[in-house]
């Protein structure tokens, strides 16, 4: 089974199943918030919508070219 380093998992793989507060893929479980990008899958902090505002936008915004 992979390990997801830092809380990244280095590529993009579809989500398998998501529930009770988690998600599955890459026949791994995530319990929280998961940022789905081109390079890779990313825990995600932040529980409301102005704490994903403060968090990781940086990431998105990087990535923004490669964003279909």
């Amino acid at each position: 089974m992979t390990e997801i380093a830092d809380g990244h998992f280095e590529q993009q793989s579809p989500i398998d199943a998501y529930g009770n507060g988690g998600f599955r893929f890459a026949e791994m479980s995530h319990v929280g918030s998961l940022l789905c990008l081109p390079t890779g899958m990313h825990k995600w902090h932040g529980v409301t919508s102005c704490q994903y505002v403060a968090n990781n936008l940086d990431q998105i915004w990087q990535s923004a070219d490669d964003i279909d």
